[in-house]
């Protein structure tokens, strides 16, 4: 159980960027049972190993994707929520609003998790404070934030942010 009460289907081994044609349709199947869909804006790989998905050709890719989920789960139920991280298409506040604003004239408006964890790549940690105030401010309050993820390793970096965001929150027990 999520926020709200809602079930889930979390898709965190599929990789949008290199997804076969017929992904879209067998997730949109999977999702079938649940309210919401939750995808990740690229591969799941060790951040020390990051690959592309932030160029150009990446970002087309994945908004195709999306094009494709968009369709298969039109007239359903489903609402579709984007798990965004440091190492996928979608990787920071200022991409992720700009995928926000994209898909706000669609019929199927997205939503997001905010893990501001996974937004934060190895080179921000030394100065995760002021990483995490930016992207606290630039999305903690945002009307597509559906649920925030608390990380137990970084809650005590700047508590009162975390303390004091409105999301529901989801925690973290392992690395999904």
């Amino acid at each position: 159980m999520v926020p709200g009460g809602d079930f889930c289907a979390i898709v965190a081994l599929v990789d949008p960027l290199a997804a076969d044609p017929d992904a879209a349709a067998q997730l949109a199947q999977i999702a079938s049972t649940s309210t919401r869909l939750i995808i990740r804006s690229g591969p799941i790989a060790d951040p020390s190993e990051r690959s592309l998905s932030w160029l150009p050709n990446s970002r087309q890719t994945f908004d195709s994707f999306c094009d494709d989920l968009e369709r298969e789960v039109a007239g359903s139920t489903t609402s579709l929520v984007l798990w965004p991280h440091s190492g996928g298409a979608i990787s920071d506040a200022p991409s992720l609003q700009s995928f926000l604003r994209a898909r706000s004239r669609e019929a199927k408006h997205w939503q997001f998790l905010f893990d501001p964890a996974a937004l934060l790549t190895p080179d921000m940690h030394a100065k995760a404070p002021d990483h995490l105030r930016r992207l606290f401010d630039a999305l903690s309050a945002h009307p597509a934030a559906w649920a925030i993820v608390h990380d137990p390793k970084w809650l005590e970096v700047e508590p009162h942010l975390w303390r004091d965001c409105p999301l529901p929150v989801i925690v973290r027990s392992n690395e999904v």
